[in-house]
């Protein structure tokens, strides 16, 4: 402690003295410029004041740094999770709630062709607990249908607010259960999405088809046991995602 008590008297003589020799050093430039050179050097002194550390010195200066540093990037965290919250809330609205139904025929282990209360028949998947709809046609045009109008046309699917376009990761639990086998083929090109959650993003996917200019969408709905929002690209193991992906490639 009395070694710690010398230095830091050394540092305060020296800084003392530097201080005064700054004042007479700069007598010509006038009292307030003066004054104000030693107002900015007297905060220099303060930022290079040395802390001692195990096993040396760091600068009250760069402690300062480093402590705002650290509180900038936790306020970068934070507003990150706030924006990923937003979006999980946002990913929850796809679906106004469970949608009931009822089965008229067993198809597979795990698939049924269903009667939906407030429509007509749908697929059952009871592995992922989702429904699917049969092919929906979007308008017909030249240029590549909007999400926002792909959306729009399930979110109409009688009855309405309990369907919502497919997600790719959906899509991959269909291919994945063998749905192809028992659900109609897309009679041209197909609208998807994708929902990225790392990224709070959503993305249009096209696929073609028999007809590039007729586009037809696939709604899903969830019943007890599925999430509340779906599922997403967080919900698929990566290797089986990329595998998915690269098969899609091939076709």
């Amino acid at each position: 402690m009395s070694v710690l008590f010398v230095f830091y008297a050394l540092v305060l003589v020296l800084a003392i003295v530097a201080a005064f020799g700054l004042y007479k050093l700069l007598a010509p430039l006038g009292k307030m410029l003066r004054g104000s050179l030693l107002v900015v050097f007297g905060i220099l002194l303060i930022l290079l004041w040395p802390i001692p550390i195990h096993g040396g010195f760091t600068f009250l200066g760069g402690a300062l740094y480093d402590e705002l540093s650290r509180w900038q990037a936790t306020q970068i965290r934070q507003q990150n999770n706030d924006k990923k919250q937003q979006f999980v809330e946002h990913l929850k609205a796809r679906f106004k709630g469970e949608l009931g139904f009822s089965v008229s025929e067993k198809l597979a282990e795990n698939w049924f062709r269903v009667q939906v209360k407030g429509n007509g028949h749908g697929w059952y998947e009871s592995g992922s607990h989702l429904l699917w709809s049969e092919w929906l046609p979007l308008p017909s045009s030249t240029a590549l249908p909007s999400l926002q109008s792909a959306k729009a046309r399930c979110a109409g699917y009688p009855p309405a607010g309990y369907w919502s376009l497919s997600s790719e990761a959906e899509n991959f639990l269909l291919w994945k259960k063998a749905g192809h086998q028992y659900l109609p083929k897309a009679p041209g090109a197909s609208v998807s999405y994708l929902i990225d959650t790392h990224t709070q993003t959503e993305m249009p996917v096209y696929a073609s088809g028999a007809s590039s200019r007729q586009f037809s969408v696939r709604c899903v709905a969830r019943s007890a046991g599925a999430p509340l929002a779906g599922y997403a690209m967080k919900n698929i193991p990566l290797a089986e995602w990329n595998h998915f992906q690269l098969l899609k490639s091939l076709h």
